[in-house]
């Protein structure tokens, strides 16, 4: 083998190894991108998957919030309603009350009151302003020598029995009673903690 053929054969070895080499580096360069893509690949993913996890407790927060809100704007127009609609059904009762003070029945009912219940000796019998016109009729069903007076608390109508020490004194007033109804309706219905309206 002369020279010029040891010379290209040296060439080819050479142009081979050198091939050789660049493929491997190639191939490892390759592997090395696709391993960088890969793995930037699952950051990417990842973040996504943080992002739209963030994104739906944001929007379910959202959603949640508006649902409370609408759940209390609904609840406290349902109470608005309720509450004015027992005013109109005690206010009704309220007027059924004072338009019954304007009747004979009530005077009668007046007398029936004093005659069960009698005030003893020197009791004092408390009516509203408006009934004082009807005392001597009152003062005529009781066994016993009574005072009668006004009382400006007893609104509606009425009357109440100091005894004569002022230590006893019985309410028999359509004020106590539209009071203990009022306030009994809303405890039965656990309205308002049965406070009166």
């Amino acid at each position: 083998m002369d020279a010029s053929q040891k010379l290209a054969q040296f060439l080819d070895e050479v142009n081979q190894s050198i091939d050789h080499r660049i493929l491997t580096e190639r191939n490892q360069a390759q592997s090395q991108a696709d391993a960088w893509i890969q793995e930037s690949e699952a950051r990417s993913i990842a973040e996504a998957e943080r992002n739209l996890a963030d994104a739906k407790s944001k929007i379910a927060a959202k959603y949640k919030k508006r649902v409370s809100q609408t759940g209390f704007r609904c609840q406290t127009a349902l109470l608005q309603k309720q509450q004015a609609l027992l005013q109109e059904l005690f206010g009704t009762l309220h007027q059924k009350l004072k338009d019954f003070t304007e009747t004979e029945a009530y005077g009668t009912w007046m007398e029936t009151l004093l005659k069960t219940h009698q005030p003893g000796s020197d009791a004092v019998v408390l009516l509203r302003k408006e009934d004082m016109p009807m005392a001597e009729r009152l003062q005529a069903v009781c066994r016993n020598a009574v005072e009668i007076r006004t009382d400006a608390s007893i609104r509606i109508g009425g009357l109440s029995i100091l005894s004569a020490d002022g230590s006893v004194c019985e309410n028999r007033t359509l004020d106590e009673a539209y009071l203990i109804q009022t306030r009994d309706f809303y405890r039965n219905h656990h309205l308002n903690g049965g406070a009166a309206q």
